[in-house]
């Protein structure tokens, strides 16, 4: 079922409750004032009755007649009976035979005044009227067909009133909702116009104050993020090839060379060293990539959190940075070390936290001139790693760039790399909610700072 279709629905029921409450309490209290205002002109009856009849010396049924057509307008169905002490009728007229329940009468005389409505519809009323020649019980009885009448014309408006309302109620709900539901019908024929090949499109945003409007915002937004998710992915795919193509192209190089003619085992030897050395750099590559695309896609690996100390962490990597750059002086500083050892616990994916710091590391290592210095600091919230060259230095202009996937320098291209190290570092210490900023002077030295929270 459509959403419109269900507004109106809901709409349309709540509509109905209301009527049919509002239906209900009118009828029913039209009903007993009907009814509370019948009893009343019959006691009103009763009462002119004792007042007349009790009057006269001579209380004869024609007497009785008489005073009935003098003083009161004929009801349908009316009868007006007196009852003395012993519940004997008194004033008989002969034509009329009903009688009155006893525990109607003593109802009466012991509360002086009762009501009662019979099944066919007929209301008595009477009266306990003491009177010098006897206390007596006066019952007037009859048929309220105005009332009647007047109710049953009622209830056929309500029931009009209550179908014909919801009819309105619903005609009026599917315009109004078809109204309101009109800019999302809007948005999704914009939608529907949006593909791969298109998110430059854009969804209309309105006024951009009401809910439809957030949501065509929203929307955009979206968009937004998805383009920009396309492009990257688009040039991570194009770099990546061409990165990968450059090793694979040495080594089919060589490999043709070597095929061209026969050789001795020192050429073979040779050429099998630059073969593992180009392949190394390839491993390292595609396992760069694979760092990359972990850190910007947020895997499920690295969701798998553990606790890692940074201080172990560092001492791990400065002697793999010493064993594979022997001629560099590389030092470490540790600053106010806490006692508490668990101030230097950092959650996150331990693999992932070594690979950013490593390559921040590396990338010092070969750059620098003489030495690289780590150093390691410590607060209530976070910790703090410094890695400091006295390298080359990155041009200013390039700064501000340097973070972005596969971007080198100019004065760095002649040095081997490919531009993933501090692409991936940047994303890894994102996604554990840190930060890396650089400093940089040309040809003086770069300086990594690496902020991260605490457990």
């Amino acid at each position: 079922m459509k959403i419109s279709q269900k507004l109106t629905l809901s709409f349309a029921g709540i509509i109905a409750v209301i009527l049919l409450a509002t239906n209900v309490f009118i009828y029913y209290f039209s009903v007993s004032f009907t009814k509370e205002s019948f009893y009343t002109r019959l006691n009103e009856r009763a009462l002119i009755a004792a007042t007349e009849y009790l009057k006269r010396d001579e209380h004869t049924a024609y007497a009785i007649q008489e005073t009935h057509k003098l003083y009161l307008q004929s009801m349908p169905g009316e009868i007006i009976k007196f009852y003395d002490s012993l519940n004997r009728p008194q004033f008989v007229d002969t034509l009329n035979k009903i009688s009155f329940n006893p525990a109607f009468i003593n109802d009466i005389r012991k509360k002086g005044f009762a009501k009662e409505e019979e099944p066919d519809g007929n209301q008595s009323a009477g009266i306990y009227f003491k009177d010098n020649q006897g206390n007596f019980v006066i019952i007037a009885r009859a048929y309220d067909s105005r009332g009647n009448s007047t109710l049953q014309f009622l209830q056929r408006i309500l029931i009009f009133v209550f179908f014909g309302g919801i009819i309105i109620v619903a005609i009026a709900g599917i315009f109004f909702v078809r109204q309101s539901l009109k800019p999302i019908a809007q948005i999704v024929k914009e939608v529907n116009k949006i593909t791969a090949t298109n998110l430059h499109l854009r969804v209309n945003e309105g006024n951009g104050n009401d809910e439809i409007a957030r949501l065509a915002i929203t929307f955009n937004n979206m968009l937004i993020r998805l383009e920009d998710s396309f492009v990257m992915q688009k040039n991570f795919v194009s770099n990546a090839s061409h990165e990968l193509r450059t090793p694979l192209t040495s080594i089919l190089s060589a490999i043709e060379v070597t095929l061209s003619q026969a050789r001795n085992n020192e050429e073979y030897i040779e050429l099998l060293n630059g073969l593992h050395t180009e392949a190394e750099k390839m491993n390292k590559l595609i396992t760069n990539l694979m760092n990359l695309s972990q850190a910007i896609g947020e895997s499920e690996t690295y969701r798998q959190t553990e606790e890692v100390r940074i201080d172990e962490l560092l001492f791990e990597i400065n002697r793999e940075a010493k064993t594979n750059w022997p001629d560099i002086q590389i030092s470490m500083d540790y600053k106010n070390l806490p006692d508490d050892a668990s101030r230097l616990v950092v959650r996150g994916n331990r693999n992932l936290l070594y690979a950013a710091v490593y390559n921040v590391m590396e990338n010092a290592c070969k750059f620098t001139k003489t030495f690289v210095k780590c150093t390691l600091e410590v607060n209530n919230k976070n910790v703090q790693i410094t890695i400091k060259d006295n390298g080359i230095g990155i041009p200013a202009a390039d700064v501000k760039n340097i973070l972005q996937t596969f971007y080198r320098s100019h004065n760095a291209r002649s040095f081997p790399g490919s531009g993933i190290g501090l692409a991936l570092a940047e994303k890894i210490i994102s996604i554990h909610k840190g930060s890396i900023t650089i400093t940089s002077v040309e040809k003086e030295g770069t300086e990594v700072n690496i902020v991260l929270p605490v457990k």
